[in-house]
């Protein structure tokens, strides 16, 4: 899915971006700015445990499996 264009509203989008990307913040917020989940909608987005998204205003929950974690974010 190309965020930029899509108009398609979906319940999740999981990324699974390269640990290296530097602007994985940035793919949760330009889904969230574009309304891209639906009311009940979440992204999941795969990150390294060291990286952390508390102070993220959408965060739902995370969880942690090794060096790896999930982050749950809201519409």
């Amino acid at each position: 899915v190309n965020l930029a264009i899509s108009a398609e509203r979906v319940d999740y989008l999981f990324f699974d971006p390269p640990y290296a990307l530097g602007t994985k913040r940035q793919l949760v917020d330009t889904a969230l700015e574009r309304g891209l989940l639906l009311p009940e909608g979440q992204i999941v987005l795969e990150h390294p445990a060291v990286e952390r998204y508390d102070e993220h205003p959408a965060l739902i929950d995370r969880r942690d499996y090794g060096t790896s974690a999930f982050s749950f974010f809201g519409a």
